[in-house]
């Protein structure tokens, strides 16, 4: 499916929407306004399930004829912007073989009848310094590709309009890049863990650190903002520059998109529930793939080896005392390795 056939599909609803509408409501006991074009199921016409075709006319207008002989356009469709909570910033997973490239062995010895807490700090890698050559790279071309979705081709690089999207969707894509590595910077590139060493146990400290092929999926939607253009040829023509204009217009209030039946609304506003079709929020949704030739991956386990068969015998009642489905058989263990 191409770029634009995704955002063809999307506004289907709401032409679908509008051209039901003039149907059902502009009827011959309504004064009429040649709703036959859109379809009239009730006169075996045109149910509204399709079009006979859906196309751009121009940049930024999507045209459906319909079969009843009538049109709808969605015009100066635009994206409105994207936000920081609208961006998904996969995982960087490895696509290929690993190759290991460094190896920490750390063990630490407690020959004590007690336990002793071990508090452990390590730094893998700086998130930050990252984050704006990311926001660049993928920016840039989320705007392009949402450019394109809504019929805008090369023509449109530079322009005031390709510049702002592309300054906020990087700046979107920064903001979520970073939150999303905070998190997982916890855990792996700035850590802090305490751990304890059982008594008359060794504690092993095992950092594997790997590098090899890998991909990260960034996903990216954008809220689009449009008007519409009804059209019965030979009969009339009317536009409304956004759907809050027409959805006003349909409840009998002028707007600044004009009076197009002013009178004929005021006369028979929508109910309000009929309009939710018109309010809903249609979004331009693109995704971008960066490859790694070498990425780097770090692993970090903790296990923990009994030093003698007493430790042994306890580490074992311990695993007991946390997985065994008996009770009573829990209970036993937990006090004999408290013991």
């Amino acid at each position: 499916m191409s770029e634009q056939q995704k955002t063809i599909d999307a506004l289907w609803p709401v032409a679908h929407a509008a051209a039901s509408h003039i149907a059902e409501w502009h009827t011959w006991d309504k004064g009429g306004a040649n709703h036959q074009q859109f379809g009239d199921p009730a006169n075996g016409g045109w149910d509204g399930s399709r079009y006979i075709a859906g196309a751009f006319a121009e940049p930024g207008v999507v045209e459906y004829r319909l079969r009843g002989g009538a049109d709808v356009r969605i015009t100066g469709i635009e994206v409105a912007g994207v936000r920081p909570e609208d961006v998904e910033v996969g995982p960087i997973e490895p696509t290929g073989p690993q190759r290991v490239v460094r190896a920490q062995v750390i063990p630490n010895r407690n020959t004590t009848p007690r336990d002793v807490p071990w508090e452990l700090q390590y730094r893998d890698l700086q998130a930050e310094t990252a984050a704006a050559t990311v926001a660049k790279e993928v920016g840039a071309s989320i705007a392009a590709g949402m450019r394109q979705q809504v019929g805008y081709g090369s023509e449109a690089y530079g322009i005031t309009g390709e510049t702002e999207l592309t300054l906020n969707i990087e700046a979107s894509v920064k903001a979520a890049w970073e939150d999303t590595f905070t998190s997982h910077r916890e855990h792996e590139v700035e850590s802090k863990r305490d751990i304890v060493i059982p008594a008359m146990s060794e504690t092993v400290l095992e950092r594997v650190e790997t590098v090899g092929p890998a991909r990260q999926v960034i996903r990216a939607r954008g809220a689009l903002k449009f008007g519409i253009r009804l059209h019965a040829p030979g009969h009339f023509v009317h536009s409304w520059d956004s759907m809050a204009d027409f959805s006003a217009a349909l409840q009998g209030i002028e707007t600044k998109s004009g009076s197009q039946w002013l009178g004929f609304y005021q006369r028979w506003p929508v109910p309000s529930a009929k309009l939710e079709p018109f309010r809903g929020t249609i979004y331009s949704e693109i995704e971008r793939v960066r490859e790694f030739e070498e990425a780097s991956n770090v692993r970090v386990d903790i296990r923990s080896i009994p030093l003698d068969d007493a430790a042994r015998l306890r580490e074992a009642l311990y695993v007991v005392a946390q997985g065994a489905a008996d009770e009573t058989l829990r209970s036993l263990a937990a006090a004999e390795a408290g013991a």
